[in-house]
């Protein structure tokens, strides 16, 4: 009874450490073949419109977002992130770019750029009031096979000094922009 104990006990470490090595070589040819989007980097003036348009109405939105929350929940804190998703169906979602989430004056020119750059170039944008950031997420894309997921985002303001994250990309855009390309295993997927 020991005996097949520790073989099953082997088996399993063994199965894991493969498994964990192939995990590992997986991300490592997805990443090493990612490259940066030259049509993203030819567009980053309109990327950066949206900054100016995001960061210097940043009060503007969060009063709008926390006066159009409703949901039912209490006022939300200053120090929150806010998400604002491109709309891709008329699904309700409450992150979606619409009149909900953002003021009439300011839904017109975010539209048409997130329009003109379109649901392959953008996804996204994370806006955080204290401390004043934003990462626009340009795409994500999923290896069925291998599981590995991959994510292009332009960070305005972020500070990745202390972070050190594997697989990771960047490359400097303009004052205060990286381009971050990030991939990792999608731990949901991959047992």
């Amino acid at each position: 009874m020991k005996l097949i104990s520790h073989i099953t006990c082997f088996t399993m470490v063994l199965f894991l450490s493969c498994h964990g090595k192939n995990n590992l070589k997986d991300v490592q040819v997805v990443f090493a073949n990612e490259v940066f989007d030259q049509e993203i980097i030819r567009n980053f003036k309109l990327y950066d419109t949206l900054e100016d348009i995001f960061i210097s109405n940043v009060d503007t939105i969060f009063n709008y977002r926390a006066a159009n929350n409703d949901s039912g929940k209490e006022k939300l804190p200053v120090d929150i992130s806010y998400r604002f998703d491109y709309p891709v169906s008329n699904e309700d979602n409450s992150n979606q770019i619409s009149l909900k989430t953002l003021p009439p004056f300011l839904f017109v020119s975010v539209d048409k750029i997130f329009k003109t750059l379109g649901p392959n170039k953008i996804t996204a944008i994370d806006l955080t009031k204290n401390p004043l950031s934003m990462v626009i997420i340009l795409k994500n894309k999923s290896d069925d096979k291998t599981y590995v997921e991959t994510q292009h985002t332009l960070d305005w303001n972020w500070d990745y000094r202390n972070q050190h994250i594997p697989f990771t990309k960047d490359t400097v855009i303009a004052a205060h922009w990286i381009y971050y390309i990030n991939c990792e295993k999608d731990p949901d997927l991959w047992w």
